[in-house]
């Protein structure tokens, strides 16, 4: 079975524990690809560019141009 998700708006495979671009075969990992909708990489930290840095937040998406945008908040105490 192939497991298949988007790193940054890129679809991607799972093989063997580890994650390839499906148009390539190159690692996912130590490889970040532009965003296809903006054309951004992810920042430094590792952000979506067009979202950066949301206070109370821990993870965040916005989509890349796909139906898979999304928002987690951080617990509060």
């Amino acid at each position: 079975m192939v497991v298949s998700t988007y790193f940054n708006g890129n679809l991607a495979y799972s093989k063997s524990e580890n994650w390839y671009y499906c148009n390539d075969s190159s690692p996912v990992f130590n490889n970040p690809r532009p965003c296809p909708k903006c054309g951004k990489l992810p920042t430094t930290e590792g952000y979506d560019a067009c979202l950066g840095y949301i206070p109370n937040v821990k993870y965040a998406c916005c989509g890349h141009g796909k139906p898979t945008r999304y928002i987690i908040c951080k617990e509060t105490e």
